[in-house]
């Protein structure tokens, strides 16, 4: 039963998890990726993001078309015309 599991108690609702922090804007991730190619490491030191939340973020952009992945592993803003 739901009483049996952690977190649960007889007609609660589950205990809320930590909270993690809020992922940036895409605005702030865009400011964070500038305008040079950057790495996904300096990216993750700039935003504090940990790998899967920053992946996820820059996936959303990819597919935007306001971030590109270079050869070597780089990051690049692309400008919009």
């Amino acid at each position: 039963m739901l009483e049996d599991l952690p977190g649960f108690a007889a007609g609660l609702s589950p205990a809320p998890a930590a909270s993690a922090p809020l992922d940036p804007a895409p605005d702030d991730l865009l400011q964070a990726l500038g305008m040079d190619p950057v790495s996904l490491d300096a990216l993750q030191a700039r935003t504090g993001l940990d790998t899967a939340r920053l992946q996820v973020r820059l996936m959303a952009l990819e597919l935007e078309g306001q971030v590109a992945r270079l050869p070597g592993g780089l990051l690049q803003r692309l400008v919009r015309g």
